[in-house]
């Protein structure tokens, strides 16, 4: 297979590819579900137009750098779905990211990268090239070579974040859960209504919950800070948010904006600096060994990992033989994190999605519930 050297793997892209063992799938996807019939030939056109203006797509890693394959995203008629969600993607030999059809009462399409190769809001940009490309449109070039790394550097003296401590607890083995074993699932709620604030006020809600403070990981993009650049790559650093149990979600909007005018997620952790400098099979070899030790603590970097990745217009995920009628995330579920939850808002609902191991599934469902109850409205 030729391929063009494309760009260097940042650190925490090195980080992604030394964890994805240790929860697979570590895989970005997007579910969008609606009224239409699914003629691969009419994606895959698609699926090529749009790889062209965003070739973040067609990646492989070759050494310490991206290469692009050219090759665009393969299209696949799928059945099982609930099992083909589990399937991780090879971002050293390639695909790093697929597009799934399945016919139905409603049709689905799911797009999957690996996290690797492209963040959550990287993925916005390949999803609306494909629709546009589906719908006739012209896609939009998004071929920026831009990654975390090298916006830190445009953007002045690296500050270093401090890295958390690992004195959290899970809410789930609070609630009596056993350890987490095995495979990772999904389950999905849908909101009336759209919720300003909600990252604040389902963070509130997990510290109600617990009846203990907690501390929330809230990935931010970092695309604010370089308007200017269409990039797919992963453009996103964490801030920490430790909520009390009697917290207004008011009170903790406002600092989570504070955290974020201060510029708070611009600075990279020693876990990421020190990984990326490492050979992979020895960064896996050391993150799985702090895995362990978390697991059998029962002790984690936070309490719970909540990813807002924007607004969407249903809209944008429709073509002249597809009507979208839904769409949400499914999240990854990241190391050293008990709980990972993806929030998706449309004109007139809000999704809520978290992630669980399969072994906690009856806790998981009793404790989703309870957070979802203590909403602040």
């Amino acid at each position: 297979m030729t391929t063009r050297r494309h760009r260097a793997i940042s650190p925490v892209e090195w980080g992604y590819l030394a964890v994805s063992e240790l929860r697979p799938p570590q895989v970005i996807q997007l579910v969008v579900t609606g009224a239409g019939r699914l003629h691969r030939d009419e994606w895959e056109r698609a699926a090529t137009l749009a790889s062209a203006a965003t070739p973040g797509t067609r990646l492989v890693r070759r050494g310490r750098y991206w290469s692009d394959t050219g090759r665009p995203s393969p299209v696949r008629l799928v059945t099982g779905l609930d099992s083909a969600l589990r399937r991780s993607l090879d971002p050293h030999h390639g695909p790093a990211s697929e597009i799934y059809l399945a016919d139905g009462d409603p049709a689905t399409v799911v797009f999957r990268i690996d996290h690797s190769v492209m963040d959550a809001r990287g993925t916005f940009l390949w999803v609306d090239n494909v629709f546009r490309a589906l719908r006739g449109e012209r896609p939009e070039p998004a071929a920026s070579v831009l990654t975390e790394s090298t916006l830190l550097d445009e953007l002045g003296p690296r500050r270093v974040r401090t890295h958390p401590a690992m004195s959290w607890s899970s809410p789930l083995t609070d609630a009596g859960a056993a350890a987490p074993t095995g495979r990772f699932g999904w389950i999905r709620r849908t909101l009336p209504g759209r919720f300003p604030g909600f990252v604040a006020r389902l963070s509130v809600a997990v510290a109600r919950v617990i009846g203990n403070p907690a501390r929330i990981m809230v990935p931010v993009d970092l695309r604010r800070h370089a308007p200017h650049v269409s990039s797919t790559a992963n453009l996103s650093l964490p801030l920490f948010l430790d909520v009390e149990a009697g917290e207004s979600w008011r009170r903790a909007h406002r600092r989570l904006l504070l955290k974020m005018a201060r510029r708070e997620e611009l600075a990279l952790g020693m876990a990421e600096r020190v990984a990326g400098r490492l050979p992979l099979p020895l960064a896996r070899a050391g993150l799985r060994a702090v895995d362990r030790y978390s697991l059998r603590q029962g002790r984690y970097i936070c309490s719970a990992l909540i990813s807002h990745p924007g607004r969407v217009n249903l809209s944008g995920f429709s073509s002249p033989s597809f009507g979208a009628t839904s769409v949400h995330w499914l999240p990854t579920h990241a190391p050293f994190v008990p709980l990972s939850f993806v929030v998706t808002e449309t004109a007139e609902v809000t999704e809520v999605v978290m992630s669980h191991s399969e072994s906690q599934r009856a806790h998981a469902e009793t404790l989703f519930a309870d957070f979802l109850a203590a909403l602040p409205r």
